[in-house]
């Protein structure tokens, strides 16, 4: 329950106050209004909040922030902004009076003529490490809540937390695109979803040319969001791609969209697999299916998507875009044909897996010579690629002794497997399937299945993960 900072001197109301308990409000979010004049402050709250002269009402209050690294402890804010102001029917608003809040962050108006009144709260203190907001805001009511004052008559106010905004923040690419999607044909909207019953879109921008767009002082929904990315271009793009998100509230949510492809229906196929199948295309293979291929591979596999995403992973085609990645990346160099080759027969044997590609290259004189042809550059090379960081000068001389004991082969082996370049390898593969790293609560399951089933088939586990409908548009 909320809680209220009031003065002494008013502890019997505030007993009558918190029996009625916080008001619920139905958060949403919209930009803040354009500023209005607001008049210079007059006085602080007095020492006996009540005191009013006859025939005129008033308002009273506290204003409270909670502290960052403890959500439960609540801090008055002293020194803040208070407005009231007047809305006509056109929606403007007009400021009517302005107090400071007090040392336990109290406020009070007096002297109000009987009306319908809109308190903002701004000019915070540096120590309030919030943004100006009006009590209530909400994406329906830009200006909040209202409050009904009465002649003669004294308006308790509950207690209103300044509270941090939400930002959203990301990249916009596209399927099979090999630059971000052009800024003059593409917008990223904000929709907050009032209880599952309204919608209404809060701010549209777009995005920069590098792909990059952000919602910022964005307050929390009643329910929830969804991002919308709409095309107005002609090529086969959907017009529009949503995401349905939570939010941790005060937080920065990275978001990365994608505008989908519009895809036709096969006929026979359910549009689920249609849409999973071109993932899988998109994924592993690095090109766009046709509509023969959706029919075929639907039927070789009897229609189930998760074994159609393995024949996928594990075709010759996938394979050898994975020797050539893997030569690349770790050689920095093409892949020679003979090589290439020998892999593939491996692997497709079952003689290797696609882990010991890895290693093996990881583990070979080209690597270790590219790397400064000594132990000690070469096991700092193997922390930050495969574990993410340098290392120190006791780790190289730990490794470097097990290289002369056991060989590069042996403790590039030991490297891959080591827990920490596991949990690299699983959250980049994971990422790159569902477009986000695994939660907390995921990632001991999703460690041990790639130990288990190793690289290949981890992969194909992941692609049918149900994001392909994001993707991909059917019909």
């Amino acid at each position: 329950m909320t809680k209220l900072i009031l003065r002494a001197g008013v502890a019997a109301l505030a007993t009558a106050a918190l029996a009625l308990g916080p008001l619920a409000p139905a958060w949403a979010s919209t930009p803040t209004p354009t500023p209005v004049p607001v008049p210079t402050p007059t006085h602080t709250a007095p020492d006996n909040p009540w005191a009013s002269e006859p025939g005129t009402g008033q308002i009273l209050g506290n204003v409270y922030t909670t502290v960052a690294s403890n959500p439960w402890v609540q801090q008055p804010v002293a020194g803040a902004t208070v407005t009231a102001y007047t809305i006509n029917s056109a929606g403007k608003a007009t400021a009517q009076a302005s107090v400071l809040s007090g040392r336990t962050g109290d406020y009070l108006f007096t002297n109000l003529p009987a009306g319908t009144y809109y308190l903002k709260f701004d000019k915070l203190p540096a120590s309030a490490g919030r943004v100006p907001q009006w009590l209530m805001q909400t994406a329906l009511a830009p200006h909040g809540r209202s409050t009904a004052v009465a002649d003669q008559a004294s308006v308790q106010e509950y207690a209103e937390e300044l509270r941090i905004p939400i930002v959203f923040s990301g990249s916009v690419s596209c399927e099979l695109c090999t630059a971000p999607p052009d800024p003059a044909t593409t917008s990223v909207e904000l929709w907050a979803l009032d209880y599952g019953t309204t919608m209404t879109r809060l701010q549209a921008v777009r995005p920069s040319a590098a792909g990059r767009y952000s919602f910022a002082s964005v307050f929390p929904a009643a329910n929830s969001y969804e991002v919308h990315v709409v095309y107005t271009g002609r090529d086969s793009f959907a017009k529009l791609s949503s995401v349905y998100v939570g939010y941790a509230p005060g937080s920065t949510y990275p978001l990365d969209l994608i505008e989908a492809r519009q895809v036709s229906k096969v006929a026979g196929v359910d549009p689920f697999f249609v849409a999973q199948l071109h993932a899988n295309y998109a994924d592993f293979l690095h090109r766009a299916a046709t509509d023969t291929d959706v029919a075929n591979w639907s039927r070789a596999s009897e229609g189930y998507d998760g074994r159609a995403a393995y024949l996928i992973a594990t075709s010759d085609e996938a394979r050898l875009i994975r020797i050539d990645a893997a030569y690349s990346s770790i050689l920095n160099r093409t892949s020679d044909a003979g090589g290439r080759l020998n892999w593939l027969n491996a692997i497709r044997s079952g003689a290797l897996r696609a882990d010991d590609l890895f290693i093996s290259l990881y583990g070979s004189q080209e690597y270790f010579q590219a790397h400064g042809g000594t132990n000690t550059g070469y096991v700092a090379a193997l922390y930050k690629a495969l574990v993410g960081r340098t290392g120190t000068p006791s780790d190289w001389s730990f490794w470097a002794a097990q290289i002369a004991q056991h060989g590069r082969a042996w403790v590039a082996g030991q490297f891959w497997n080591t827990p920490e370049a596991t949990l690299v390898r699983m959250q980049a593969d994971y990422t790159y399937f569902t477009g986000s790293p695994a939660r907390g609560d995921e990632i001991d399951e999703q460690l041990t299945e790639l130990a288990v089933y190793g690289e290949e088939e981890f992969r194909a586990s992941l692609a049918t993960n149900g994001r392909a409908t994001l993707r991909y548009h059917v019909g």
